[in-house]
């Protein structure tokens, strides 16, 4: 229990060689941190509705975006590699609502937290995002009257 809390509080060089236990944490992680955020953005979208695909890929793309971290490490050539891989991906959703994109920066920026190994950042991330998500759906800041 003792390392987990150790692995938890550090954040090891990026150099150094991943252990099962570390990426097993960082995507667990990444994947627990996210949950809260799926369900604010269910509570908060519930009059003009969501699809569950796109809930679904807020969840996906935490963990994902951890594994990617965790791969890149520091490996300029890999990332460059990564670049190249992603241009080839084209996304032909379009987003109907400017929030859905801001879910899904707020996922991506949870997962490379935890792909880094920096736990707190994403946990404190993604409370203070969903708690502000919250506050502004219930005080309806910025509704037309």
């Amino acid at each position: 229990m003792d390392k987990l809390f150790d692995l938890l509080k550090s954040s090891p060089e990026l150099n150094e060689p991943t252990s099962m236990m570390t990426i097993l944490l960082s995507l667990f992680a990444a994947t627990l941190l996210v949950f809260p955020v799926a369900l604010v953005y269910m509570k908060t979208r519930k009059k003009e509705g969501y699809a569950q695909s796109f809930v679904h890929a807020i969840i996906f793309i935490s963990p994902i975006v951890a594994a990617v971290m965790l791969i890149i490490g520091n490996n300029l050539a890999r990332a460059f590699g990564l670049v190249g891989a992603v241009s080839i991906i084209r996304f032909r959703t379009k987003m109907k609502d400017p929030k859905d994109t801001t879910f899904i920066f707020l996922c991506i920026a949870i997962g490379m937290a935890c792909g880094l190994r920096l736990y707190y950042i994403g946990l404190i991330t993604a409370i203070f995002v969903s708690c502000l998500t919250l506050f502004l759906w219930k005080i309806g800041l910025g509704k037309s009257a």
